[in-house]
């Protein structure tokens, strides 16, 4: 028993013995060996580039000689560019030196765009002895690069708060790469709102920026100055560059609503900088009060006249103007004329815009109040009422500055007519609104006709009441008839009523209403050539299209899961569709120029031409009458199908 535990202690103090032998020389084969990387961020795909490096050295405490080799295998589509192999073999190299491999110069890949966004190689590490005999051995992955998309931004610093005026100058504007190279030859368009803010000459402005990226920039503008174009840019190196532009000037309307200014900004590569949008100013409060004065020479603006002179319009300040700068937005039928009145030492006119129905002005410094008076041009277009502006800019007002009133008031009746010769249109109705509205020394009236319309024959006229004989038809232009009123022998003209009128049509005309303008010296003065108002006298339809309605609760209508269901002799007969009855089937037929569509009852399908398609609702048989969906037959005729909850009606166009 003695002696069994003698060599059990032998045999312990063996295995002990072992360990301690082989432990220092597995920890020497885990640590004598060192490697690491460094990774590039960013990488492109598809061309030459440069990777991270890989270093490999060994620890001094148990350097003994020898020799260090480095198999490196790349990953799945990354290629070294020289030989297009994915694999390289470095050494042998001094193992008592730190050993670098760069992934540069020869040793430059292409990565494709099979490669993992991660790119990783693999790395086998032998440490050789003078005989060429292994002391240690490393092998691993490591990160050397991270692929990247090239891309541009844009940003904007140091954001200002402007008012209207010329010579603003607005926030910084950088551009930056995130690839070295990215944005070679590219260039970038800056686009204002052009309706209230303009690019000024960026003469004398050099963008500024890091490692050449801003060597051939040049500033452009383009699209009547609202487009800013920068570019191209040059090519960066070693590192991504950027642009930075200080200091541009705009001018900026006074019509500019308060908040931020933006800035549309899009790339010649749409991959490299994406559509986007930036803030380079805040437009600021608006300071300056508006109040209207009676003006003794304003002038009564009726619609049509000319250089009609309105109230005018007073600036206040709490203290002097400094650089304000507002503008005046006409209605609708208003177009600005010129500047009748003001004080010359305080407001200056700087353009019109809007095809004339904004004024912009500026209030001159040293001055605490001015005054503007405006002439203006009333079209037929304007609406009876008040003739109100709108005050915008360094001020923010509404001013009523007269009364837009019709000479004459135009109604007729408007009866369906069609294409073709000797068409009877409706009675026409003309009524003085303003005393003396009709100018009778010499004044003509006259009716124009829309285009595709002429006048068929002379209608009857009445003048308060008295037929009368001087109604042409106008030599020149057969679409315009006119009525001599200066021959009349009443003293004055309140009321024309036109009856009998008669138009050919052809197929120039539009369907829907056809219009009259009435135009001439008896109801515009200054302008006998623009019309002061127009009216429908006829409704153009196309015979061949019928439009027809049918509404729940109308006898044969029903809606069944949504959908109209008429019955099929009413379709029939309003739409003018050839129909038959299977009784065997229980299926209802519509035939229209070769097209046959049957509805079998009470199966969600209709079949066009044999070929089913399926529907939401089919035909039903209801109280022994059959009916057919509305939508079914759109689908297989064609037509345009509308449902208006409020009535509950459909109303199908349909073409016969």
């Amino acid at each position: 028993m003695y002696k069994v535990r003698n060599k059990r202690i032998a045999l312990i103090i063996a295995v002990v013995f072992a360990l301690s032998i082989m432990l220092p020389m597995a920890a020497f084969a885990a640590d004598s060996i060192t490697v690491t990387s460094a990774a590039k961020q960013n990488v492109p795909e598809d061309q030459d580039t440069d990777l991270g490096w890989i270093r490999v050295s060994v620890d001094d405490e148990v350097y003994s000689g020898g020799s260090l080799y480095v198999d490196v295998d790349l990953p799945t589509d990354v290629k070294f560019t020289k030989d297009e192999e994915s694999s390289r073999s470095f050494g042998p190299v001094d193992a008592s030196t730190a050993y670098t491999i760069n992934f540069s110069g020869d040793n430059s890949v292409t990565v494709g765009s099979g490669a993992d966004d991660d790119i990783y190689v693999d790395v086998t590490v032998r440490w050789l002895d003078g005989a060429n005999n292994l002391i240690d051995k490393w092998e691993g992955s490591v990160l050397v690069a991270t692929k990247g998309d090239g891309s541009l931004t844009v940003s904007t610093d140091n954001i200002p708060t402007l008012s209207a005026g010329e010579g603003k100058e607005i926030a910084d504007i950088t551009f930056e790469e995130n690839i070295a190279g990215a944005a070679v030859g590219a260039y970038v368009y800056l686009e204002l709102p052009g309706s209230y803010a303009k690019w000024e000459n960026p003469s004398g402005i050099t963008p500024s920026g890091k490692y050449g990226l801003d060597d051939t920039v040049t500033l452009t503008r383009i699209d009547d100055n609202e487009t800013l174009v920068v570019g191209p840019f040059d090519e960066s190196s070693p590192f991504a560059g950027e642009v930075t532009i200080e200091n541009l000037p705009i001018t900026l309307f006074p019509n500019a609503p308060e908040g931020a200014l933006e800035v549309n900004a899009w790339c010649t590569d749409g991959d490299l900088m994406g559509d986007t949008t930036i803030t380079v100013a805040y437009v600021g409060e608006a300071d300056i009060a508006v109040s209207v004065e009676e003006n003794s020479e304003a002038d009564d603006a009726y619609v049509g006249a000319t250089n009609v002179e309105l109230n005018t319009i007073k600036f206040e300040s709490d203290s002097e103007f400094s650089g304000n700068d507002v503008i005046v937005y006409l209605p609708d039928g208003v177009e600005f004329d010129n500047v009748v009145g003001g004080r010359s030492d305080a407001v200056r006119v700087i353009d019109t815009f809007n095809d004339g129905q904004s004024v912009w002005v500026a209030l001159d410094d040293g001055v605490e109040e001015a005054e503007l008076t405006l002439a203006v041009n009333i079209t037929a277009d304007a609406v009876a009422g008040d003739l109100e502006v709108t005050v915008g800019g360094d001020a923010d007002a509404t001013a009523v500055l007269a009364e837009i009133k019709d000479r004459v008031s135009v109604t007729a009746d408007k009866p369906e007519i069609t294409v073709g010769l000797a068409r009877a249109a409706g009675d026409i109705t003309i009524v003085e609104t303003a005393k003396n509205a009709f100018a009778t020394n010499n004044g003509t009236l006259s009716l124009e006709l829309s285009n595709g319309a002429v006048w068929a024959s002379e209608p009857t006229v009445e003048v308060n009441g008295t037929e009368i004989d001087d109604v042409t038809i106008n030599t020149d232009d057969d679409s315009v008839l006119d009525i001599t009123l200066s021959n009349c022998r009443t003293t004055r003209i309140d009321t024309v009523v036109i009856t009998d009128v008669e138009i050919d049509l052809d197929a120039r005309v539009n369907l829907g209403d056809l219009e009259i303008g009435l135009l001439g010296d008896a109801v515009n003065v200054e302008n006998a050539e623009e019309a002061v108002a127009n009216v429908a006298i006829a409704t153009v339809v196309d015979e061949a299209v019928v439009t027809t309605s049918f509404t729940l609760g109308d006898e044969g209508v029903t809606v069944v899961n949504g959908r109209t269901l008429v019955q099929v002799n009413l379709l029939v007969d309003v739409l003018g569709l050839a129909k038959s009855w299977d009784s065997a089937t229980k299926t209802a037929y519509f035939v229209k120029d070769g097209k046959v569509v049957a509805f079998p009852m009470g199966e969600n399908a209709i079949y066009i031409n044999g070929v089913k398609v399926p529907v939401d609702q089919g035909g039903m048989i209801i109280n022994d009458y059959t009916y057919a969906t509305l939508r079914g037959l759109q689908m297989a005729f064609g037509g345009e199908l509308e449902w208006d909850g409020a009535t509950k009606t459909a109303t199908f166009n349909f073409t016969k």
